[in-house]
């Protein structure tokens, strides 16, 4: 298929992000099942770990999906404080593809290392919401995503 063919294709998904465009070609091409993007509160499980790296923080968060359709742009905000509570240093990070329902992606966040660091936190959003994030030691099984309610005739 030419270049041109998927150019107009692309187009063709209105005004989408980009790789959200790019994301339902590739899979209505495999024929795939293209799901719209959760609108809405996501309910998101995380597992995070934070380790000095030279002059760097680096934050891996591994995320879990726990709602009934794929989150689009899932972006997380790291705030770091000191003892005081005062914010000493932030950075942020953004998941470059759909986090499909069930689906678990890595996410590293680099922050600039600060000696009055003492503590962090996180801010979760996506592109069509909120989302409500739930710290865990490890994901369980019982977890699973939550099924879309059947629509009334």
């Amino acid at each position: 298929m030419a270049f041109e063919d998927l150019q107009l294709e692309v187009a063709a998904c209105g005004l989408e992000p980009l790789e959200l465009a790019l994301y339902r070609v590739v899979a209505r091409r495999q024929g795939r099942k293209v799901e719209q993007a959760f609108k809405g509160q996501a309910d998101v499980e995380f597992i995070p770990s934070s380790r000095k790296n030279g002059e760097t923080v680096v934050t891996t968060l591994k995320l879990r999906n726990l709602s009934s359709g794929p989150i689009s742009r899932l972006k997380v905000e790291e705030t770091w404080f000191d003892k005081g509570g005062s914010p000493v240093g932030s950075s942020n990070s953004v998941l470059s593809k759909m986090l499909e329902p069930g689906g678990v992606e890595t996410l590293t966040i680099e922050t600039p290392w600060n000696a009055k660091m003492n503590g962090n936190s996180w801010t979760f959003t996506h592109a069509n919401g909120t989302v409500k994030p739930r710290k865990v030691a490890k994901f369980s099984d019982a977890a699973a995503p939550a099924k879309a309610a059947p629509k009334k005739k």
